[in-house]
């Protein structure tokens, strides 16, 4: 691991959860018009600001972000994103079964999963080329929301000086165990009002239609 670099990065408090911990916020400046910010509480993308204009939506403080109507803004989901039909699996002959947070189904990781729980900073600060960037740790153990598996896991984002975001994931894991992670922003790149006038392109010949219940069918259609 990478220690902090002489040139930190601000860190701030971001409010005290309903347990009595504090939240972290770091904020990634790259010089040149580009600014992250990224709280402890779920590895979370709290803001990011291009030449002033917001990109992400957020919100101000950490105790908004234990709310039951949050959708997931900016998080780090998992232990697994999406949906687990009806909160089962079978692992090595072994039925395995989880919460049930989205009716019928398990969804990304259930109601305890990596968004609601606190995240170490590691390390964090600037790279010879000026990229701003902060690393957080979790430690997942055994049978938390059900998984096998105790799961080391980091999260590391960088703000590069071409306003690039990256984000990487590692995980490690000492038994066999689903594990599918992803990122949960939800994005206006025009800062406000509607996102009716964006055009998206995915590049893919094919996509997975899904059911009632946004369980993919198996069917694999153009």
């Amino acid at each position: 691991m990478t220690p902090p670099n002489a040139d930190p990065l601000p860190v701030t408090d971001f409010g005290t959860t309903l347990d009595g911990r504090t939240a972290q916020l770091v904020t990634m400046d790259n010089g040149t018009g580009s600014v992250a910010q990224v709280s402890t509480y779920g590895a979370t993308l709290v803001s990011w600001q291009h030449e002033g204009t917001e990109l992400v939506l957020g919100f101000d403080e950490v105790a908004q972000y234990e709310a039951a109507d949050n959708p997931y803004f900016g998080c780090t989901t998992g232990r697994v994103c999406n949906r687990i039909a009806e909160g089962k699996f079978l692992l090595n002959d072994r039925e395995y079964r989880l919460a049930i947070n989205n009716e019928p189904n398990h969804l990304h990781g259930g109601p305890g999963g990596l968004h609601r729980v606190h995240w170490k900073l590691l390390a964090y600060g600037r790279h010879r080329n000026g990229d701003a960037w902060a690393r957080f740790g979790y430690l997942s153990l055994e049978g938390e929301e059900g998984y096998p598996g105790t799961l080391e896991l980091e999260v590391e984002y960088t703000l590069t000086i071409d306003h690039v975001l990256r984000i990487e994931y590692q995980a490690t894991t000492d038994i066999p165990t689903p594990v599918n992670l992803t990122h949960h922003s939800y994005w206006n790149l025009a800062g406000e009002g509607t996102i009716l006038d964006h055009e998206l392109q995915i590049k893919a010949s094919s996509y997975t239609p899904t059911d009632d219940t946004l369980i993919p069918t198996g069917e694999i259609a153009s």
